[in-house]
């Protein structure tokens, strides 16, 4: 809170101060979340997109993968026909398998890629890994399908008598639609090249976004504690008179701001009630709304008593009290002053 905004309250009647205060809490922790929310559904939208694109690119392989299994099944039925130029044949049989045996390394090297990619994306997109995954589950089983058909027709070949033409011809189709699924798997790594260049970005943006909110987490605990740091000083100013006048209760030493056992003491001093000498530990909150503070102020108390020895007052300074958290005190033996109850 700068110093202006702090003279602006200092300048309020005490009956409108707490709402004031209360508002300008509020507005900063709305203008935290609407930035946080903002960016994170664009976050959302970007992941979105990933998804759909690599979605779409794994049914296409499926249907491809069910075209080739098709192909090979009807060639499998024709085959025991084949009984002429056997050694033809096995020559451009041969090159295919050289040419599968290619492609399979070129595919392997290209999944390898894909894993390393997926590797870097983000938790966000866990599900994506788990759906790559069973991706290439199925597409190993594939492989090795076409690898077992292979080398079955490799055991037959030498029957092979008749109609070699034809099977040539669909020898030729096949290997031309290896060719086009090469070149789509190529396709494939250059988007996913260009996908990991993207991730990277998106991490940037993310990490200097988080670091940017952090630096707001801390300016907006400094105005805290220096509003904090107000309230303490009005009470070293009010609280003795208001004690004198209201408690019957004279400050023996002056208040001091302390540290006892590791613990803050906000408010502390020897004070003396009905002619018995007693010790004063006072707690100052800018709103007294959670219980946890009012055990905060016996663990202090009782980290006087175990130092010093004797009675303790406990007592919390606040501009405005929960009516519920106000009569838990009251009935606790906690003395609870607000701001504006010292002003006469």
């Amino acid at each position: 809170m700068s110093s202006r905004v702090l003279k602006f309250f200092e300048k309020l009647p005490p009956e409108i101060k707490s709402y004031f205060l209360e508002f300008y809490e509020v507005l900063e922790q709305e203008l935290g979340e609407r930035i946080t929310r903002e960016e994170f559904q664009a976050l959302h939208q970007e992941f979105l997109e990933h998804r759909n694109r690599f979605e779409a690119f794994a049914e296409r392989t499926e249907e491809n993968f069910r075209r080739v299994w098709e192909a090979i099944e009807r060639l499998t039925e024709r085959v025991d026909r084949l009984t002429v130029h056997l050694n033809q044949l096995t020559e451009r049989v041969d090159r295919l398998a050289e040419r599968q045996e290619e492609f399979e390394r070129e595919t392997e090297e290209n999944f390898r890629r894909v894993w390393e990619a997926i590797e870097r994306l983000t938790e966000r997109v866990d599900r994506l890994a788990q759906r790559q995954e069973e991706f290439e589950r199925k597409t190993e089983e594939n492989f090795r399908r076409v690898w077992e058909a292979i080398e079955r027709l490799s055991q037959r070949v030498d029957q092979l008598t008749i109609r070699l033409d034809q099977l040539t011809e669909r020898v030729d189709k096949l290997t031309e639609r290896l060719d086009k699924l090469t070149e789509r798997v190529d396709r494939l790594a250059q988007d996913l090249q260009r996908l990991t260049e993207r991730v990277d970005k998106l991490a940037e943006q993310v990490e200097k976004l988080t670091l940017g909110l952090s630096r707001t987490r801390e300016e907006v605990g400094g105005l805290a504690r220096t509003v904090a740091y107000a309230l303490e000083n009005e009470a070293y100013r009010h609280l003795p008179a208001f004690l004198r006048r209201h408690h019957g209760v004279e400050v023996v030493d002056r208040f001091v701001r302390t540290y006892l056992n590791g613990e803050e003491v906000d408010i502390f001093g020897k004070v003396r009630r009905n002619g018995e000498e007693l010790y004063l530990v006072g707690e100052a909150v800018l709103k007294l709304d959670d219980r946890e503070k009012l055990r905060s102020v016996w663990r202090k108390v009782e980290i006087v008593k175990e130092e010093f020895g004797g009675e303790v007052l406990p007592v919390i300074v606040t501009h405005m009290a929960h009516p519920e958290v106000l009569d838990r005190a009251r009935r606790a033996g906690i003395l609870v002053v607000q701001s504006f109850e010292w002003v006469e």
